[in-house]
């Protein structure tokens, strides 16, 4: 009976959430979610918490506010609505499972969403899935299996991040280059026509470093393109040991070690934003980074001249083809959330296409909204926008040529493949000393993990 009286609540729940009706009435028999909770639910909380990724673009993250507000309207519920840097939301959610205080729905990228799920701290949130897709249409499949563990889903891909190729088109020109590289080799051969020592300028931007997450991405890129990769497709083994990862290794080490010295310096200990401001000042003539380059250039008046210089193209391919480390953010719900059954209908919320297509305008091309249908609008027919869109064809996800695994998670978090190599790049360490420690250390995480 209890379960019954929660269709039939739920329900009425999503049809005055997204028509904006009157109260919930039990006038209705269509299916809906069935989340078990502990009270009915009817008894509307005081409060509900959402824990949401500030985004870097000011007018995308006031269209959330908006959207929320208009939850609330809705449903009679305020939601204490938190946008959180992303450097901070792990700290939070470390403190929040600690104290017990968590939020009723937060944002999650994959990647720590699946440590949380292996520790069975997350919502199974299928039947949830399921209604956002039956309301709204389907969501891209390749965004679906990024937060699919075990066959059931743990969260809902709300947007993903386009990782593209930043280059001076003007540099090209005089540099004689009549288009951005398609491979690897190619990156290297531009790199080097494209620096010029004597005005400062850098073929390219790319950082190493603990303080670096951009190279665990862009390493991967590299190595996956190669044929290489961090694990087996089972997961269960390293696959270092490969020929096919000490020759994409050594691509990245001859990279940072270029006799016509292609790269900053200093690149050798920038943060995230280091390659960011390399491009936007002028001293690197390619970048591989998100929307955020773009935002900075095009929706601001900081950079005239860079909007007139600046095109965008795929990352390069390898061998085996062009692979992308896909950045796919989405909403959860922890298992222990006071009132997860309304953080799953602020999810639904959040979820509507239509909000969405708004939604995605107002990012200055850092959202590639989860329905690809979303992608056809015009605002994505332009030679920027078609890029952006065209990303997330080419992703892969942590675990590659697997399945996303808790101990894919930790190798990522835990800079091993970075730290590693710059043990060969700065301090000189044998490549096949490093392959051996990386093994090593990768190992240890897959028991660990067992």
């Amino acid at each position: 009976m209890k379960k019954i009286v929660l269709m039939l609540m739920s329900v009425l729940l999503i049809l005055s959430l997204f028509s904006a009706c009157a109260p919930v009435t039990t006038d209705t028999e269509e299916p809906g979610p069935v989340v078990e909770v502990e009270s009915s639910v009817d008894e509307k909380p005081e409060k509900i918490t959402f824990w949401m990724m500030k985004i870097f673009v000011d007018t995308g993250n006031e269209s959330v506010e908006a959207r929320v507000e208009e939850f609330t309207k809705a449903t009679g519920i305020p939601v204490d609505l938190e946008l959180i840097a992303i450097n901070d939301l792990m700290t939070r959610w470390s403190a929040a499972v600690e104290s017990g205080n968590l939020p009723d729905l937060t944002y999650m990228d994959y990647n720590n969403l699946g440590g949380f799920q292996s520790r069975g701290l997350m919502l199974d949130v299928s039947e949830t899935v399921d209604e956002i897709q039956r309301i709204n249409g389907e969501m891209s499949p390749a965004l679906l299996t990024s937060f699919s563990y075990g066959g059931q889903y743990y969260g809902v891909p709300m947007w993903a991040e386009p990782t593209v190729l930043y280059y001076r088109a003007d540099l090209f020109e005089e540099a004689g280059i009549k288009s951005p590289p398609e491979t690897w080799d190619e990156f290297i051969d531009d790199a080097t026509l494209l620096t010029d020592p004597d005005t400062g300028v850098y073929g390219a931007g790319f950082c190493i470093g603990m303080d670096c997450t951009d190279s665990e991405w862009w390493f991967r890129d590299i190595l996956w393109s190669y044929g290489a990769s961090l694990l087996t497709a089972d997961g269960k083994s390293s696959a270092v040991e490969e020929p096919e990862f000490r020759e994409a290794s050594q691509w990245i080490v001859d990279f940072f070690l270029n006799e016509n010295k292609i790269n900053p310096p200093s690149a050798i200990g920038w943060d995230d934003g280091g390659n960011n401001q390399a491009y936007l000042s002028g001293q690197s003539a390619m970048v591989i980074n998100t929307g955020s380059v773009y935002n900075a250039i095009f929706n601001t008046d900081d950079y005239p001249d860079l909007k007139e210089q600046t095109k965008l193209a795929l990352v390069p391919g390898g061998p085996e083809g062009r692979f992308i480390t896909g950045i796919s953010n989405g909403l959860a719900v922890f298992k222990d959330a006071k009132n997860p059954y309304w953080g799953q209908q602020l999810m639904i919320w959040m979820m509507d296409k239509e909000w969405q297509r708004e939604w995605m305008t107002h990012g200055g091309y850092q959202i590639v909204p989860a329905y690809p249908e979303l992608t056809e609008d015009e605002f994505w027919q332009n030679e920027y926008g078609k890029v952006f869109c065209d990303i997330p064809n080419y992703y892969a996800f942590l675990g590659y040529p697997g399945d996303f695994s808790p101990a894919a998670g930790e190798i990522t978090k835990s800079f091993l493949l970075t730290r590693n190599l710059q043990e060969v790049i700065v301090n000189n360490q044998a490549l096949d000393d490093m392959i051996t420690q990386l093994h090593i250390d990768i190992t240890d995480v897959i028991e660990k993990h067992k």
